[in-house]
C-alpha cells in the first residue's frame, strides 16, 4: 500500500513540476479521452493482476 502511495506522489509530482497551472476542466477532459480511448488496456491489466493473485496463492 505504502509503495503505491509513493508512485502516486511521485508521478502527481511530476505532473505539476511539468505544468503547474492545469485547469480541472482541461484534467477532466484529457483523463475522460484517455479512458474512451485506451479502455481496453483496463481489461490487459485486471487480466494480469488476476493471474499474478492467483500465481501468489499457489506459492503458499
Amino acid at each position: 500500500m505504502r509503495r503505491r502511495i509513493g508512485i502516486i506522489l511521485i508521478s502527481t509530482g511530476f505532473i505539476l513540476l511539468l505544468k503547474p497551472n492545469f485547469d480541472l476542466e482541461q484534467i477532466v477532459y484529457t483523463l475522460s479521452f484517455a479512458f474512451i480511448q485506451y479502455w481496453p488496456a483496463i481489461l490487459v491489466i485486471f487480466g494480469f493482476y488476476l493471474l499474478k493473485n492467483k500465481q501468489i496463492k499457489k506459492h503458499k
